[in-house]
């Protein structure tokens, strides 16, 4: 193939999408929606910016499509079997810091719009883990009393990836008691979803 041909075609069309998106991936977190630009985009995948536009339609449709991919790999590693009562895993958000820091700086960034996707998609963690909870089709479904727990537990998950190395130096927790720490946590956490979640102890209405 000559020198001249397009890099999508020597590269082939899921390969080049495969690139860009994990080139998003890699700068969404530190640059934001607002700072990222195509250029340094395809500069990260090695492609020309020019297929940003012709793949996604521009930009915010490479962000769209970035952050349905990291929505997508949270919600499989994060609803994996952990156990038998139906409740999420502990400190799962750690194992994907790509997604974290994805969503605080959408959040932080003012768009919102993104850094939800995931409940139209069905990739909702919060919304799985709900509807399973308390065997229900929608969150609709729900009292505020049920709701407003997982949206505690989901603040301590989201403290704990974001804050981890601040909190273990603040609390005075050797390097080497790390790991041992992280464990104690998942069980704090486990016990403290298992007191606030249970169904019965929801009230029908708030």
């Amino acid at each position: 193939m000559s020198e001249g041909t397009p890099i999508a075609k020597r590269r082939g069309r899921d390969s080049v999408k495969a690139a860009l998106i994990q080139a998003t991936k890699e700068l969404l977190g530190d640059e934001g929606p607002s700072r990222l630009s195509v250029r340094q985009v395809a500069a990260r995948a090695g492609v020309n910016h020019g297929q940003v536009q012709h793949y996604f339609g521009g930009k915010s449709g490479l962000v769209r499509a970035t952050m349905h991919e990291l929505a997508r790999e949270h919600f499989e590693s994060a609803t994996a079997p952990a156990g038998d009562d139906n409740l999420p895993k502990p400190l799962a958000l750690n194992g994907d810091l790509e997604y974290l820091r994805a969503v605080v700086r959408l959040v932080m960034d003012d768009a919102l719009d993104i850094a939800t996707l995931d409940i139209d998609e069905g990739l909702s963690v919060a919304r799985y883990y709900l509807t399973l909870m308390f065997d229900v089709e929608s969150v609709n479904e729900l009292p505020l009393a049920a709701k407003v727990p997982v949206m505690t537990c989901m603040a301590m998950e989201l403290g704990w990836a974001a804050m981890e190395p601040f909190l273990m130096m603040q609390t005075g927790i050797a390097e080497e008691d790390r790991d041992l720490a992280r464990a104690h946590a998942r069980n704090i956490a486990r016990a403290f979803a298992r007191e606030v979640l249970r169904p019965q102890k929801i009230p029908a209405t708030v």
